[in-house]
């Protein structure tokens, strides 16, 4: 999880290394609930 200051969103994200590899599985407004992004991906 990536909760920058100032950005008003969620980061939802797993770093492979071996690749050198970010894979971002959402970006969700920070005001909504953290389940809904499950039901998504």
């Amino acid at each position: 999880w990536r909760y920058p200051k100032r950005f008003p969103y969620r980061i939802i994200y797993e770093v492979i290394e071996p690749e050198n590899l970010v894979v971002v599985a959402a970006v969700l407004h920070a005001a909504r609930h953290d389940r809904h992004w499950q039901k998504r991906v």
